[in-house]
């Protein structure tokens, strides 16, 4: 701007110009490089550092020359041009102060902060080793609290902690155990997949206190026992009964029924266990570890837990009780040291805000002295402060006006930490620890299944026009389930085979989940004709069936569920001598045998039947564990009619949960 002033001068009166000109010319010019200094940097980090530490200076630097540069041109115009003089090198004087009084400043606030954080950790640390050891000793904690309300001196306190441990453990076992079963029966009656959040706590807490009342009613009977009281014992011997009968066919049995499979392979398949072996196992369970546990820590950790319940004391033994010390409660002395802290704060607010307030007021009152002597050759502030309420006084004194007075003192307020029984609080915590250690993930209760698909090749299945179709469906069904669409369930492994062949008890080669990984609709699609051409002559269902069973037993997988997709129109095509072909007894020939005990929970779906064979396949085949689902042609005709033109499959929602509704539905549970 000054350069443009100057040009405007004519050419004779140019020097003249820049000589007058001269204090005040090269300032633009400098304001650029510094401009240029702080945002040409290599890092946000490096900007930040130069502006924290050098753009206040700067700014008191480029006022400083702009306020020296304008007063040489007063300079004619006064009088006392010595005291004026004189005045302005104070003023850089003060300034250069204010410049080193800044940067100790800034120094003093990070010693200040790191202070304070040092203080923060070590507090933490405190409380985090304090919460540590008091966990680790809670047991003792609470048994030598509860003492003086409900135990006589001598508790069994280890037999009380080994029998709520043993109660949480048994619980977690049968939630995991029943959790997949409960799932089922909810989605049923609610006709949804999705289960409520707190299914899981809450089952565990119903496990937890049913499985310490059958502890409680071991007691009764006991005591019953002890004092001989008929009528009493046999009452107490029925609700045993009950709660035994109870417990042995919803619990023991669950969990004998899960192992099955394992029972089968180990056995060689030669042993298959029925309704009776399941319930005599588990009742043998329920009294072999209910009896195990009682007299190893039940009998002695049960009347303290009664008496906890209750709030009535245990019997009181001849002699004087002994009364155990109170012990004052682990978090006082670092709640006390924090209050303490508090109130160093407190006290020391204004020094903080000293700390934070006065490098920068040094600065911006060493920028306002510059302007006053230039204005009124005096300076307004007397450098340095030694506090804010010098400065305040100060502002007030050269009438620039001037803030309130320091605020009064902030009063210490201390409320006495309320006292808690030392049992409510010990049991609160172990119940919030335990359901939270029990809290499963909400998204999906169900094991991640395995699926098998068959796909028939026979002459017949492409005579009715349904391979194609089948094809194309395929290929959006295995991709929408590989990649957890629309709410399908993403399989654990993945297996693709032919059924059939050109002869009976042809095997065939199983397409593992790796061959379809990463392929879009079209390419599975293709990869599925290519594979399984419609050449064979025969439908052979066994030998398929066989083959799954094999693959599921070498692979480990008979803990978790197995689905065996069948994409076939279901007419079986092995001859069988003295057998009609279609009749009713060729369906009573597929052998589901190799499937039934290979997982404790098996679904065979049927997709492609006309609905004559889906009546043949629900009535003949036979079948006991094995689960059942068939979705007749007409009914797959519509899953076209669920596609939206445009639409990315994964946003297909109408397709997906048409194949949840219709192929995928959940097969509600075998009888018992």
């Amino acid at each position: 701007m000054i350069d443009r002033l100057i040009a405007a001068f004519p050419e004779a009166w140019r020097g003249v110009a820049e000589l007058a000109a001269a204090p005040i010319a090269w300032l633009p010019r400098l304001q650029q490089i510094l401009i240029g200094f702080f945002l040409d940097s290599a890092s946000g980090w490096a900007v930040a550092a130069k502006c924290a530490l050098l753009l206040f200076p700067v700014l008191l630097g480029v006022a400083a020359a702009w306020c020296t540069g304008l007063a040489v041109y007063t300079l004619p115009f006064r009088s006392g041009r010595i005291h004026f003089i004189s005045t302005l090198l104070m003023a850089w004087w003060d300034a250069a102060r204010a410049v080193w009084m800044y940067w100790v400043g800034m120094i003093r606030v990070g010693a200040v902060l790191v202070g304070w954080l040092a203080t923060l950790a070590h507090l933490a640390v405190k409380l985090v080793f304090g919460a540590a050891r008091q966990l680790v000793t809670l047991p003792m904690a609470v048994t030598g609290r509860m003492t003086d309300h409900y135990f006589r001196p001598g508790v069994p306190w280890l037999a009380f902690v080994m029998l709520l441990f043993w109660c949480a453990l048994e619980a977690t076992i049968f939630t995991f155990t029943l959790m997949p079963t409960l799932s089922q029966v909810l989605a049923d009656l609610a006709g949804s997949d999705q289960v409520p959040k707190a299914t899981g706590v809450l089952l565990w807490l119903f496990l937890l206190f049913l499985i310490m009342g059958s502890f409680a009613c071991v007691q009764a009977l006991v005591d019953a026992v002890k004092k001989r009281e008929v009528k009493f014992i046999v009452q107490i011997v029925l609700v045993e009964l009950f709660v035994m009968f109870f417990e042995v066919m919803f619990l023991y049995r669950e969990m004998v029924d899960a192992i099955t499979p394992w029972i089968v392979q180990q056995t060689g398949e030669k042993f298959h266990p029925g309704l009776v072996f399941t319930l005599g196992v588990a009742t043998f369970g329920w009294v072999g570890i209910r009896g195990m546990t009682w007299f190893l820590f039940g009998q002695y950790g049960t009347p303290p837990l009664l008496a906890v319940i209750s709030r009535q004391p245990m019997e009181t033994p001849e002699g004087r009780p002994v009364k155990v010390a109170a012990e004052p409660a682990w978090w006082r002395e670092p709640l006390a040291d924090f209050k303490r802290e508090i109130g160093w704060l407190h006290e020391k607010s204004d020094e903080l805000l000293e700390y934070l307030g006065l490098p920068v007021l040094h600065l911006f009152a060493a920028a306002l002295n510059f302007g006053m002597v230039l204005a009124t050759a005096r300076p307004v502030f007397n450098l340095p402060f030694k506090s804010l309420k010098e400065m305040m006084e100060a502002g007030d004194d050269g009438g620039t006006g001037g803030a309130d007075g320091d605020a009064p003192a902030a009063e210490k307020a201390g409320q006495p930490v309320s006292r808690r029984s030392s049992l409510s609080v010990a049991l609160l915590a172990g119940a919030l620890l335990a359901t939270t250690a029990m809290a499963q993930p909400a998204t999906d209760h169900r094991l991640r299944e395995s699926l098998f698909v068959g796909v028939d090749t026979s002459g017949s299945f492409v005579q009715a026009g349904d391979y194609g179709p089948a094809m194309t469906f395929l290929g959006y069904y295995l991709y929408g389930h590989l990649n957890g669409l629309g709410g399908l369930s993403q399989p654990r492994e993945l297996f693709v085979a032919a059924i059939g062949g050109k002869e009976a008890s042809e095997p065939k080669a199983f397409h593992p989940i790796l061959d379809f990984a990463g392929k879009d609709i079209t390419q599975i699609e293709a990869d599925l004709k290519r594979w399984f051409p419609p050449t064979d002559t025969l439908t052979d269902f066994n030998v398929f069936f066989a083959q799954v069973a094999r693959i599921a037993k070498e692979r480990n997988l008979v803990l978790s569920p197995i689905t065996v997709l069948l994409v076939t129109d279901g007419i079986p095509d092995v001859p069988v001598p003295g057998v009609k072909p279609g009749s009713a007894a060729t369906y009573q020939r597929i052998d589901l045998g190799p499937l039934e005990y290979l997982s404790r929970n098996l679904t065979v779906r049927l997709i492609y039947p006309n609905p004559k064979v889906g009546e043949h396949w629900r009535k003949e085949v036979p079948r006991q564990r094995v689960k059942l689902w068939t979705t007749e042609s007409e009914v797959m005709k519509g899953w076209r009619a669920q596609l939206t033109a445009g639409v990315e499959p994964g946003d297909q929602t109408r397709l997906w949960k048409w194949v949840r509704d219709n192929v995928d539905f959940r097969v509600r549970l075998r009888p018992l």
